[in-house]
Formats: C-alpha cells, sequence, structure tokens
C-alpha cells in the first residue's frame, strides 16, 4: 500500500545480479523515464521511482489478473476484438 495515496501498489525492481550491469541499469531508467510520460486510462500508471540501499524501484498502478504473457501462454493467441478493447 503506498502511503502517501493508501492505493495498492506494484513495485518493480531491477534484478539484484544486474545492479553492476550498465547496460541493464540504463535500461531499466529508461522505462521509468518512458513509465512517466505516458498517461492513458489504458496504460498502467506510474506513482514512484528511485532507489533504496542500491535497489532501483519503480512503483506502479496494481492491476489485478494474469499477466499478457501468461494469458497467451493459456489461450494460445489473442482474438484481435479483446486485444482492441
Amino acid at each position: 500500500v503506498h502511503r502517501a495515496t493508501g492505493r495498492v501498489v506494484a513495485i518493480k525492481i531491477l534484478k539484484p545480479d544486474l545492479l553492476n550491469d550498465e547496460v541493464a541499469v540504463a535500461r531499466f531508467k529508461r522505462e521509468i523515464e518512458t513509465a512517466r510520460a505516458l498517461d492513458h486510462e489504458n496504460i498502467i500508471r506510474s506513482f514512484e521511482d528511485g532507489v533504496f540501499n542500491n535497489q532501483h524501484f519503480l512503483v506502479m498502478e496494481y492491476a489485478d489478473g494474469a499477466d499478457l504473457e501468461r494469458w497467451i501462454k493459456w489461450h494460445h493467441h489473442l482474438p484481435v476484438p479483446l486485444a482492441v478493447e
């Protein structure tokens, strides 16, 4: 639960074994910058990001349910009408 907003959130972190990988850290930072720039009702919103104890993190809106990769593994394809929705 995000202290400032009281919302349930998801926290994405950079894997500890990648903390010394400059390319991975740069990619994670680029993802954070991209997330900050996006604002649309169909895109997960980001709330906060930073580094704590050398651990990079991104605090995002929480969406309950299976992710797209898992859904496709179960159903093998995503029908166009559902993708558009």
